[in-house]
């Protein structure tokens, strides 16, 4: 074990576990950059270079790795999984460029991972997902998901917040047909909201005896009403998107445990969007992979209604102490504060 105090978790280091806690959190929860945590130490006479906090956060990340792979193999073991994607830019010389980072959620377990890869193609979901042990994959239309309705295992189900995005866009172009399928959509939501609290047998029975005719009734208008618009018109992006996504939706009534739209997982990725306004892009791709790590944990204390500053101390403080084969307490859904 350590020879060194718990509460000082970074070998022949001097920053105590609670300090690391409160810089990762400043930055990937509340979005402050570096700069600015640097700006309000020195307002207190304390020096701190951006290059011994950003050590600080490489070394915290290493402790913390057979963790994060921890927590990414609970949501691969998942039966039912979320996906989603959101742009982050990496500094390179002569410029920033566009990656990605990659966001899985599994609401029954209310644990979620993010990847930072380069790229958005699908040999990055398709790495993931190679080690995806259950039934249920929910993402939107994005092609790179396309491949895993090959898999006779897996069933690939529809994101309706999605397709009411595509009739709400579609209201400058043709307002009284959109609005149709946006209140048949409505007839959708205000189902699942008088079912949210049932039991999951419940909800498949009502989604297959009220919602699967809303949507069988919605494809055939949206058959009817094809003439008039045109593919490259908002109206007819919106049915092809429905259309094609229509064999998915239907699948969500499947099981009662299954939810409508990945609006869980979009709010997962959203603190990301705000960081990428407020500190503008990661600068090295070990910075984007400990980025991910971070991301992961604090996405995973949401969900679970866990203080990440509490959740993450703790870890810090018993990370050295902790055997690998007792490793999953530490994971922020077990944590009990």
């Amino acid at each position: 074990m350590a020879d060194y105090p718990s509460r000082i978790p970074i070998p022949k280091g001097n920053v105590s576990a609670s300090l690391l806690s409160y810089l990762l959190v400043s930055k990937f929860v509340d979005h402050l950059p570096i700069y600015r945590l640097i700006q309000m130490f020195k307002r207190d006479q304390i020096v701190i270079s951006d290059s011994t906090i950003n050590n600080w956060i490489k070394k915290s990340a290493e402790l913390l790795e057979e963790l994060y792979q921890l927590l990414t193999q609970k949501v691969q073991q998942s039966n039912y999984v979320q996906a989603d994607e959101t742009s982050i830019k990496l500094s390179k010389k002569g410029g920033a460029v566009k990656a990605y980072m990659w966001a899985y959620h599994a609401p029954c377990e209310k644990i979620a991972c993010f990847q930072f890869n380069r790229g958005r193609g699908a040999v990055h979901a398709k790495n993931f997902f190679d080690d995806f042990t259950g039934k249920y994959i929910q993402v939107d239309g994005y092609a790179g998901y396309d491949y895993l309705g090959n898999h006779k295992e897996v069933t690939l189900v529809a994101c309706l917040a999605h397709i009411r995005r595509k009739f709400f866009e579609a209201q400058k172009n043709d307002k009284k047909r959109a609005l149709y399928a946006l209140n048949e959509i409505g007839k959708i939501y205000e189902i699942e909201r008088a079912l949210k609290e049932k039991e999951a047998s419940v909800r498949q029975q009502k989604r297959k005896e009220q919602i699967l005719p809303i949507l069988m009734d919605l494809k055939e208008w949206i058959k009817e009403n094809a003439i008039y618009t045109t593919p490259k018109q908002d109206l007819g992006k919106a049915f092809q998107y429905f259309l094609n996504m229509f064999d998915r939706m239907v699948n969500y009534a499947e099981d009662g445990l299954l939810l409508p739209d990945n609006n869980l997982i979009e709010n997962q990725i959203r603190p990301i969007a705000i960081g990428r306004k407020n500190y503008m892009f990661v600068g090295s791709e070990s910075g984007g992979q400990w980025a991910a790590m971070f991301y992961s944990f604090f996405a995973t204390c949401k969900l679970n209604g866990v203080n990440p500053m509490q959740w993450l101390t703790h870890v810090l403080e018993n990370i050295h102490t902790t055997p690998k084969d007792k490793l999953e307490a530490l994971l922020p859904q077990n944590f009990e504060g």
